[in-house]
């Protein structure tokens, strides 16, 4: 494996082993159980949390990767919690393992039906439990990822289409022309995607005369706006 390879390896395990996982079980000897198998896996940001009134709040304060939830509590039910968290915008899209001894085909269809990702079997098995985890976890992160990816590179296409926007006759331009050639000029840019190969301008011929200069290069996106900036 290249340096390179391996680094990238390195920074995926790091990510992964930095994930906040919360571990909901009423059970206090299940919920010590299962804290210490992942703990053991090398997640050091397990919390714990003993009903559903508390997940909840752990939840909407933590924010954590993933949730590994019991179905019978007494206050909240599993289903419940997993409800709420779906319900709310901004923990919607956390994995939820359901973790129950259910065997009845119609309940475990409710894990599936309130929002949940995935169900673990009671008793817990450890290599099944870490499995799933890991898998989900790494979804969790490349789903992040692509999120972050997109948020940015929506940022510099913005920026790019301002700064393709800027090479337009500006406002003052189009009074001047107005003003000295009483001629009334106007123009209206629409790029089919983000960016585009268009471009029109202005120029002053003498003072009787004016040029008024349109262009279409070849492509769309980057490509046609990198050569419509060459050009200009």
């Amino acid at each position: 494996m290249t340096t390179s390879a391996q680094r990238a390896v390195d920074v995926a395990s790091t990510s992964l082993q930095s994930a906040r996982i919360l571990v909901v079980d009423d059970d206090t000897s299940t919920r010590i159980l299962i804290c210490g198998l992942l703990k053991a896996k090398g997640y050091r940001e397990v919390t714990a949390a003993s009903c559903g009134v508390d997940a909840l709040e752990l939840v909407r304060t933590k924010r954590p990767d993933l949730v590994l939830l019991d179905v019978f509590m007494p206050d909240l039910n599993g289903f419940e919690v997993c409800r709420r968290i779906r319900s709310d915008s901004h923990t919607a899209e956390i994995p939820i393992l359901f973790q129950t001894s259910l065997t009845d085909a119609n309940e475990r269809a409710l894990a599936f039906e309130c929002g949940g990702t995935d169900v673990v079997a009671k008793p817990i098995n450890v290599r099944e439990l870490a499995a799933r985890v890991e898998i989900h976890l790494r979804q969790r992160l490349l789903v992040r990822g692509l999120a972050d990816y997109q948020s940015r590179l929506t940022k510099e296409l913005d920026l790019a289409r301002g700064m393709q926007c800027d090479l337009l006759p500006s406002d003052q331009q189009l009074d001047l022309i107005r003003t000295r050639y009483h001629t009334d000029v106007a123009g209206f840019l629409q790029p089919c995607s983000e960016l585009g190969g268009d471009l029109w301008g202005l120029c002053e011929v003498d003072s009787g005369c004016f040029a008024v200069y349109v262009l279409d290069l070849a492509g769309h996106g980057v490509n046609a706006a990198l050569n419509t900036f060459r050009v200009h």
